[in-house]
């Protein structure tokens, strides 16, 4: 038993041992699969100047493969303290920390970062966790949301900044000459199409 769970440190598979009334039974190979999109969304996480790295619960060997597949760092051997650790560091150095996760124990990391993505195939208390919820397993949708919330936040700055320019403008022209009410009416309907009209445009951003 100590044998067999001292090679699996070696091996490019996690395994699990089955024990029946104390008495060790088997074990079983498994093997994490890497989503077809997967490399698609780490470059296109790359282009948007996102940087990605895997902190998994696995042993080394286990979490190189992948990581060798994918062009990742990676830190493994982690327990769920030890990602909430390594998130809530990463976030003390005043850097915006994304976590990415479908299993149970990374329900305490995705609760503490900045935002978080849960994807829709995995453990219920990630989902609850999660910021997002990203229907079906494509790893793209990462990448989908952070260019959509983008584009959202520009949207709205740019709404603040006509809405303060123009009570700049309208309130001096109100206070020091008559303006008849229907005027007023329409251009403060005018300053409120025009938020509307801007924040519209977001219908445009496609995946």
């Amino acid at each position: 038993m100590d044998a067999l769970a001292a090679s699996a440190g070696h091996e490019p598979h996690s395994l699990a041992h089955l024990a029946v009334d104390g008495v060790w039974a088997g074990r079983f190979s498994l093997t994490d699969e890497v989503l077809p999109t997967a490399a698609e969304a780490i470059a296109e996480l790359r282009q948007l100047g996102v940087s990605a790295t895997i902190l998994s619960g696995d042993h080394a060997a286990a979490c190189q493969a992948i990581a060798d597949r994918l062009g990742l760092a990676f830190e493994a051997g982690l327990t769920p303290q030890d990602k909430l650790d390594r998130v809530r560091s990463i976030r003390a150095e005043r850097v915006c920390v994304a976590m990415v996760g479908d299993g149970i124990n990374d329900a305490p990391a995705l609760a503490a970062a900045d935002v978080s993505f849960a994807i829709g195939a995995g453990a219920d208390v990630a989902r609850e966790a999660a910021d997002f919820c990203l229907v079906g397993r494509s790893p793209r949708l990462i990448a989908d949301a952070i260019r959509v919330a983008r584009a959202t936040v520009r949207v709205m700055r740019q709404n603040l900044a006509w809405a303060v320019g123009y009570n700049l403008v309208m309130l001096p022209v109100a206070a020091f000459s008559p303006i008849p009410p229907w005027m007023a009416t329409a251009a403060m309907m005018l300053s409120s199409l025009s938020v509307v009209g801007n924040s519209l445009r977001l219908r445009r951003i496609r995946p």
